[in-house]
């Protein structure tokens, strides 16, 4: 990455229920199967929802970051260029407003959310917010399914641990 390309986005703490347009997200990975969800307030009435199921090979990590790209993108989708992405992901949260992150979707995320007026808010799990309450509810609902909706390849780490017991494995059998 280029030193002019590097992007810091900025997130606040999510205080109280707005107007306006408020979306949160979620993840959950139960049994090993993973699932996300987000959920469209508009003016304190649910407006819109969103289940997708991930590969079970997926990190809650990688499913939040998931999560909040596809909202991006429905934002973008629907016209809506000032609204609020809440989640309960603060490291996502972090790694977005990093400036030394390189991977392509959160690369990808800032590039999107520099187009738009749409302001990431961490909220702490489990307070009772109806819209987090409702995310998580339907993110765990969605891991349940047996169809996947979404791939994505292993993780770099997962990438270089094959590898490595794949190396290991061919040393030891020589």
């Amino acid at each position: 990455m280029k030193p002019w390309d590097t992007m810091s986005i900025g997130w606040i703490y999510f205080e109280s229920l707005g107007t306006g347009h408020e979306i949160y997200t979620d993840g959950s990975k139960i049994n090993n199967q993973v699932g996300a969800a987000y959920v469209h307030y508009y003016n304190r009435t649910e407006a819109d929802s969103c289940l997708i199921r991930l590969g079970n090979q997926n990190t809650a990590f990688m499913v939040e970051v998931m999560v909040i790209s596809k909202t991006i993108d429905c934002c973008i989708d629907k016209n809506i260029r000032k609204s609020k992405v809440i989640t309960v992901s603060r490291s996502t949260l972090m790694v977005i407003e990093s400036t030394e992150e390189k991977r392509r979707i959160i690369i990808e995320i800032k590039k999107k959310l520099k187009l738009t007026k749409i302001q990431l808010q961490w909220v702490r799990a489990h307070n009772v917010t109806v819209g987090n309450e409702r995310a998580d509810a339907l993110a765990k609902l969605d891991a349940s399914k047996d169809q996947i909706d979404t791939k994505f390849g292993p993780s770099k780490a997962k990438v270089r641990y094959r590898r490595k017991v794949l190396l290991v494995t061919k040393w030891q059998e020589r």
